[in-house]
């Protein structure tokens, strides 16, 4: 049973880590952090008030300050929120020419490298959460869950996926 079931009882203290790119400045990106307070706010909302959810916010070191400034106040015991300097994680991306789309998806794939978590949520400024939820509807028995996308059209997807699922059985 998960919290989804009304019969349910959540695990009170259950942690979980979540990371959530963030650019501020050009562009499309400069409507990113009025996304960002608006999922910020669902899930503080949404999650089992006995549980915690870390956001590790990871941004430019230019930015951080506004981030924090404007995400900081949306913080609770269930909903802590942390700030990382993407470079300071990711030194490759010094200097480097990298932006957008590519970029965020080096950023989602480098918690392994930094995040003390066996598995963590990704989440994008441009989603919102909808109903309550515990740590157990993400993770039911002890599995995280993955979105898997419509692989039609792109056949290396569908063989990365077609793969991981055998692997993990």
């Amino acid at each position: 049973m998960t919290s989804l079931d009304p019969r349910a009882t959540p695990t009170p203290g259950l942690t979980l880590q979540a990371v959530l790119p963030l650019a501020i400045s050009g562009g499309k990106e400069s409507e990113d952090l009025i996304r960002a307070q608006t999922l910020l706010k669902s899930l503080g909302a949404a999650i089992e008030p006995s549980q915690k959810l870390v956001v590790n916010v990871v941004g430019r070191a230019g930015e951080l300050d506004s981030i924090r400034a404007a995400l900081e106040p949306l913080a609770s015991s269930s909903l802590a929120l942390k700030y990382h300097d993407e470079v300071e994680l990711l030194p490759e991306l010094a200097g480097s020419m990298i932006s957008g789309w590519y970029k965020q998806q080096i950023i989602k794939l480098s918690p392994a490298e930094w995040l003390d978590a066996d598995w963590w949520l990704i989440l994008d400024a441009d989603v919102v959460c909808v109903r309550r939820f515990a740590i157990e509807d993400l993770v039911p028995f002890g599995r995280p869950l993955a979105r898997m996308i419509d692989a039609k059209g792109a056949p290396l997807i569908g063989a990365w996926q077609r793969s991981t699922a055998q692997v993990l059985g």
